[in-house]
């Protein structure tokens, strides 16, 4: 399962999973390191974090938010 870090509250990530919905990942099964923005890939309930998917999106949003401001 694949998940995208929305935000990080308390004890908690609000993650998107990869239909799109909303869900809650105790921040104790998650990497250390783990933040917004971050991929996240599922294993037999081993989390960690993809840094390819991570930066693909990074710089696909980057490309996404540089066409609407020109």
């Amino acid at each position: 399962m694949r998940y995208i870090v929305d935000r990080i509250e308390a004890f908690f990530a609000v993650c998107e999973d990869q239909d799109g919905d909303m869900v809650n990942l105790e921040l104790s099964k998650l990497p250390i390191d783990v933040k917004e923005g971050d991929v996240l890939i599922e294993n037999s309930g081993i989390y960690e974090i993809s840094k390819e998917e991570t930066e693909k999106r990074k710089e696909e949003m980057q490309e996404k938010m540089n066409k609407l401001w020109k």
